[in-house]
């Protein structure tokens, strides 16, 4: 029987970037789309925070490429707010969602600091 505890640890290890902790926690049977109090994905934490090798892993563990936080934000959305270009090639290439903007993604505070964005949808 899994455990709720793994799922924090999956979590925790994704947010720090261990690549270690995060298989171990998959390999007992985290739940690879497990979402924090906030309702971030392990695949949202390492994204924003540009743990590329957590990323990897999880997207060959199953995580949603396209799950959404309350506000609309994707893991792509979260790379590519952060400018970590190789988490965002990574996501690209799992077919990470590009066309819907999140809530808040022009002119919204973030980190502390005022930022403003223009949105450019994606086009193949």
């Amino acid at each position: 029987m899994r455990e709720d505890w793994i799922d924090v640890g999956l979590l925790r290890a994704a947010k720090n970037g261990n690549a270690k902790n995060v298989g171990s926690a998959l390999s007992r049977g985290a739940t690879t789309n497990v979402t924090d109090e906030a309702g971030s994905t392990p695949l949202m934490l390492s994204a924003w925070l540009g743990h590329l090798a957590v990323v990897q892993l999880l997207l060959k563990s199953g995580a949603d490429v396209n799950s959404t936080d309350p506000s609309g934000w994707t893991p792509l959305l979260r790379a590519a707010r952060r400018g970590y270009v190789d988490g965002m090639r990574e996501l690209l290439e799992a077919e990470g969602e590009t066309s819907t903007p999140p809530t808040g993604w022009a002119g919204a505070p973030c980190c502390g600091r005022r930022a403003t964005a223009t949105w450019i949808p994606w086009s193949s």
